[in-house]
């Protein structure tokens, strides 16, 4: 892992963020983490202050179910 962005202020977001850095998106910060897929058809944010406890737990399965074949190279 090259970590190119800021640290999330969370551990669990940082962790969501590693993952999918592990799986080659692209990650850049602006107000809020824009991560975009290696085929460059996919787009995900991850926001600073989420209000939904299960954020990070819905993000990682939202991209276990991702439908990609650039994203099914990296498993």
């Amino acid at each position: 892992m090259n970590q190119t962005w800021p640290r999330h202020q969370k551990k669990e977001l940082q962790a969501v963020l590693v993952e999918f850095d592990r799986r080659g998106w692209r990650i850049s910060k602006t107000t809020y983490y824009k991560l975009r897929c290696p085929c460059g058809a996919h787009m995900r944010m991850i926001h600073l202050t989420p209000s939904n406890p299960r954020y990070a737990q819905q993000a990682l399965r939202w991209l276990d179910k991702l439908d990609c074949p650039a994203h099914k190279e990296e498993q």
